[in-house]
C-alpha cells in the first residue's frame, strides 16, 4: 500500500507541521517549499535527482544558494532519487537510491516539489 505524498496544491491542506519530511525536487518550487518548511521548524531533506541544485539556473548562483541553505541546516542530497514512500501503521518511510545504494528514512510526510509530470514516477 502506498503512503501518498503532498504536492504544491495539497501541501496547504496540512493541519500540523510535519517534524521530518523530504522534498523531492531541487528546482525552484521544491526549494521554496523546502525552505518554508525548514524555517517553520521541520527537519527537511531536499532530494534532487540531478547532480546540481536548481539545474536550470546559473551554476554559481545555485551553488551559493545551496551552500547557504545547507549552512542554515537544510539537508540537500544530489544525484539521489526517492523511489517510493511506504506506510506501516502511522509511520511513513521514504526509500531513496544514491549511486546504486538504497537507504530509507522515517518521515512524517513527503512533498513532491517537482512538476506533476516529473512526479508520475514516484510510487505513492
Amino acid at each position: 500500500m502506498g503512503a501518498g505524498y503532498l504536492n504544491n496544491e495539497t501541501v496547504f491542506d496540512l493541519a500540523r507541521l510535519p517534524r521530518r519530511l523530504p522534498v523531492v525536487s531541487g528546482g525552484p518550487l521544491g526549494r521554496e517549499l523546502a525552505e518554508a518548511f525548514h524555517r517553520l521548524g521541520s527537519h527537511v531533506t531536499m532530494v534532487q535527482r540531478e547532480p546540481q541544485f536548481l539545474p536550470q539556473e546559473d551554476r554559481a548562483a545555485a551553488q551559493i544558494l545551496g551552500e547557504t541553505l545547507a549552512r542554515d541546516g537544510l539537508a540537500i542530497h544530489l544525484n539521489t532519487e526517492v523511489v517510493k514512500v511506504t506506510r506501516v501503521g502511522v509511520e511513513k518511510t521514504a526509500h531513496v537510491v544514491c549511486a546504486g545504494n538504497e537507504s530509507s528514512v522515517t518521515v512524517h510526510e513527503a512533498v513532491a516539489g517537482a512538476g506533476r509530470a516529473e512526479c508520475r514516477g514516484l510510487k505513492a
